[in-house]
């Protein structure tokens, strides 16, 4: 159980950090419905510096190196996530269509990378890192305080400062966000570039949890953006879905590698497998009606033609 208990907990921290991302580009009115892409550049990303740092030093990595192969993912994907950013921004593409592209591009590249000999050893990359834990357990790791202090830092921000009321009043109407001077394009891109930092952060951990990397991240990317949508965009409760859905998905994943457990439930973990999926699905249904995104989601702001 205690096995059982680390990976919900990793799968918690990847889907909210995944969720924050399209909660960062949404808040100023930029769809993404490419956060799975952009999460297999992040474990990507993170894989091929373990891999280097490993060459460097084939006698183990410091598993203390990570923290640079965290901020080499997200830096990485941030530029990735900004070819979303210009396609929606700058070139007034359809955003669904623009996110599809990226998503399509994201899992076309890891693909790539996994069939390469150098860097791949029988089509996976292995990232020759532990997760770094307090605890034996590895319950207590470092994506559980970065997650607590992610959520805590967005809270605060969007609930309470002057910049987060910013992001959100480009959402809901740029062009009064415009007239009051503020540079609505700028928090655009910085949003979009930070929407990228966190799904690459998110693929990361993801890369951590499933090593070796294969070429995708099993599609957390789009329960992550199901949880969006089951929050309402709201911090709160982008926490509580994650916390579900990482219990769903961790008791899927690992209830066979536990045998202290009654066969006829291990027997059907296929069906614990299946439920984070099916409820991504029920999600969009149910609440697609009845939510409520950022009023000026999915459109775009020109100075000269209005909305368009």
């Amino acid at each position: 159980m205690v096995i059982l208990s680390s990976k919900i907990v990793l799968l918690f921290a990847i889907l909210f950090i995944a969720a924050l991302s399209g909660f960062a580009s949404e808040k100023v009115g930029i769809i993404n419905i490419a956060i799975n892409g952009m999460m297999i550049i992040g474990a990507l990303s993170f894989a091929l510096f373990g891999t280097f740092v490993n060459y460097l030093n084939p006698k183990g990595n410091s598993n203390w190196t990570q923290i640079f192969g965290f901020v080499f993912a997200m830096l990485i994907t941030s530029l990735f996530a900004l070819l979303h950013g210009l396609a929606c921004i700058k070139f007034k593409a359809n955003h669904i269509v623009a996110g599809l592209a990226i998503n399509l591009l994201g899992s076309g590249i890891g693909l790539f990378f996994t069939n390469i000999p150098s860097f791949a050893v029988g089509n996976h990359i292995f990232n020759h890192y532990n997760i770094l834990s307090f605890d034996k357990s590895q319950i207590a790791n470092i994506f559980l305080f970065i997650t607590i202090i992610l959520f805590v830092i967005f809270f605060v921000i969007f609930k309470f400062s002057k910049i987060g009321l910013r992001y959100s009043s480009i959402g809901e109407n740029p062009y009064a966000s415009d007239s009051l001077g503020i540079n609505v394009k700028k928090y655009q891109y910085s949003a979009i570039f930070l929407s990228g930092a966190l799904a690459g952060l998110a693929g990361a951990a993801f890369s951590l949890d499933f090593d070796p990397f294969v070429g995708n991240v099993q599609g957390l990317g789009f329960i992550a953006l199901a949880l969006l949508i089951f929050g309402q965009w709201k911090i709160e409760y982008l926490f509580i879905g994650s916390l579900f859905f990482g219990i769903l998905s961790g008791l899927g994943n690992f209830l066979p590698l536990l045998s202290n457990i009654p066969r006829s439930i291990s027997d059907n973990s296929i069906l614990f497998s299946i439920l984070p999926f099916v409820l991504t699905i029920i999600t969009m249904i149910i609440f697609s009606k009845s939510s409520r995104p950022p009023e000026h989601d999915g459109k775009h702001f020109s100075k000269d033609k209005g909305v368009i």
